[in-house]
């Protein structure tokens, strides 16, 4: 069959499937071969647009489905709603609407997200209310959060980082370590309110040590928030894996506003499950290091995930070419490796290391390092 002709059902379905499997560009790619828009494609986009940050589009996707008729009534609407006032930090819009979804239908998952506001608004009993009242209707899915005191917390995040391989516990060292019960609106990157989700595990603020070694400037010492009731939140069970939550907090599911946690790590390590039955860490090699005072460099890592995580189809072609362009970097190859960082940030616009060395392409493309080079960059401080 010719791919021009496929049927718009059938678009339509992919589209959805594409969503549900997390492949978010793809649905959008989808959706814009159907030759007219509806309330339900409309819908679809918005949800999409969400996935990817676009906070924007979004809302435009939700005002044309408003055009094409769907009501205030109309749960998915509202559902949509409550996640753009939600994710634009409009905490107090976003409990209204999820409030009146629960008059339309009493619902696990808009429970969830109402007690997720009442938390941000600092109302922890009625938060804890609602949760209740999720896990009596669905006990399988929504069991009720594990609740831990301030002590035991902290007890508990100074357990796991003892537990941590040495190269992360030296990267802690200067960095502080600051717990909250939920993100604030003060955390917020203005104009950039995607980039901080109210539901975020935990937030490192400052430069990697990639950055670092790339920007002579001074900065101020590095600090990770961790986020104690979406933390809670998120692991609906009793059983805490210590050392898997704040490996958790730092890699996959933590954010940054100026890049990623990265340390060097033995291929065994990070590359494999256990015996012991632990989870299996993914990993990507982002850069080989040679700080100041130091005779051998430092392979960099970002942590992409652990075991049994469902890494996107889209996210893994992009780690891929990021690889190749890494490799073709070293034989320098600028050229060649510019056209492959501008693949995966036409993707993944956000990719930090990818940013870093599509710059340090250029920069050597006009500044060619020696022919001996070994493909180690020479960090200027610490």
């Amino acid at each position: 069959m010719n791919p021009d002709l496929v049927p718009e059902e059938e678009l339509l379905d992919r589209a959805w499937l594409a969503v549900d499997e997390g492949e978010y560009a793809q649905a959008l790619q989808l959706l814009a071969r159907l030759p007219s828009e509806s309330r339900e494609t409309c819908a679809l986009a918005a949800t999409a647009r969400l996935e990817l940050g676009d906070l924007e589009a979004a809302a435009a996707a939700l005002e044309r489905a408003a055009a094409l008729g769907a009501g205030e009534d109309d749960p998915d609407l509202r559902w949509l709603r409550g996640e753009l006032d939600l994710r634009c930090w409009r905490i107090d819009a976003a409990r209204d609407r999820f409030r009146g979804l629960l008059e339309l239908e009493d619902s696990p998952a808009a429970l969830g997200r109402y007690a997720l506001c009442c938390e941000l608004l600092g109302d922890l009993e009625a938060a804890d209310r609602a949760f209740e009242r999720a896990r009596d209707l669905d006990p399988d899915d929504w069991p009720l959060p594990p609740r831990l005191d301030e002590q035991e917390f902290s007890d508990l995040i100074d357990d796991a980082i003892a537990r941590l391989p040495e190269p992360f516990r030296e990267a802690l060292e200067e960095t502080q370590l600051i717990l909250a019960p939920v993100p604030t609106a003060e955390l917020v990157v203005p104009g950039d309110p995607a980039g901080t989700p109210p539901d975020i595990l935990g937030l490192f603020i400052g430069r990697s040590k990639l950055e670092q070694s790339i920007e002579d400037a001074l900065e101020l010492p590095p600090s990770i928030y961790l986020f104690q009731r979406n933390l809670e939140r998120a692991l609906k069970t009793k059983v805490i894996d210590r050392t898997g939550l704040i490996l958790e907090i730092f890699g996959a599911r933590a954010r940054t506003h100026e890049g990623v946690l990265q340390v060097e790590l033995e291929h065994l390590q990070v590359a494999r499950l256990g015996r012991d039955g632990h989870f299996q860490r993914c990993v990507r090699e982002v850069d080989l290091v040679r700080v100041v005072g130091k005779t051998k460099p430092t392979r960099i890592y970002e942590l992409l995930g652990f075991a049994g995580d469902e890494m996107p189809v889209e996210q893994e072609t992009a780690m891929r070419s990021y690889a190749g362009a890494l490799e073709i970097y070293r034989a320098q190859r600028w050229a060649e490796a510019e056209r492959l960082l501008a693949d995966v940030l036409r993707s993944r616009p956000d990719d930090g290391p990818s940013k870093v060395l599509l710059e340090r392409c250029k920069l050597f493309a006009a500044q060619p390092p020696p022919e001996d080079w070994d493909g180690v960059f020479e960090a200027t401080r610490k």
